[in-house]
């Protein structure tokens, strides 16, 4: 038994003997697939919109296995 079960345990053994009821099942039905396949264009162009938004720095490289740009450069 590691120290996370033996510490969950005592907290689960504590409520009962507590009269706390035990928590509620959470669904966890996730969705695993969307409307587009890993990587697809829309989905950068989304990312890419979203960090801009947030003012973050984003560096397009090429996807044929070029060479990488420079990251930019701050100057005085």
């Amino acid at each position: 038994m590691s120290a996370r079960e033996e510490v969950l345990g005592r907290i689960r053994a504590a409520n009962a003997a507590a009269g706390h009821p035990a928590p509620p099942e959470v669904p966890r039905e996730y969705r695993t697939v969307g409307a587009h396949q890993a990587g697809a264009a829309e989905l950068l162009d989304l990312l890419r919109d979203r960090l801009l938004d947030y003012k973050a720095t984003v560096i397009d490289a090429p996807t044929d296995g070029g060479p990488r740009p420079s990251p930019p450069r701050c100057v005085p």
